[in-house]
């Protein structure tokens, strides 16, 4: 579970690199924030959520899958 949440952050991290591009840095920026908030809700909640791409590569490095 914290193997999990831990690789989808270090991931999602590594995503935000793309945000310095204007205009479409910045919607993906938006996006990251975003998908972060939710991440956190559903982890201090208990809940497994996956963001959608990332959340199965973290999920196969945690192994969970």
């Amino acid at each position: 579970y914290v193997k999990f949440y831990a690789f989808q952050g270090l991931i999602l991290n590594l995503c935000f690199i793309l945000s310095p591009i204007p205009i479409i840095g910045w919607i993906w920026a938006v996006l990251i924030l975003i998908f972060w908030i939710m991440t956190l809700i559903n982890a201090f909640s208990g809940k497994i959520y996956k963001v959608p791409v990332i959340g199965n590569i973290a999920a196969r490095q945690a192994g969970l899958e």
